[in-house]
């Protein structure tokens, strides 16, 4: 299965909506614009919330949404 890598992830923090809401929107983007495959593997929760200087817990509850 291939790997999402957390690098295709950005977020802005000088954006009015939330840190949680950019990274879902991210994921939703790249699965309506096809650039997600549909048995690809997003990062793991430690390895994005690291990679974008966020908490766990904000990544992980993008993901559950």
């Amino acid at each position: 299965m291939p790997r999402i890598a957390e690098d295709s992830f950005l977020i802005d923090k000088s954006r009015p909506s939330s840190l949680q809401a950019q990274i879902r929107e991210a994921i939703v983007s790249d699965i309506l614009g096809g650039r997600l495959e549909p048995a690809a593997r997003l990062p793991s929760t430690r390895r994005l919330a690291e990679h974008l200087g966020v908490s766990r817990i904000t990544v992980s509850l993008a993901y559950q949404e």
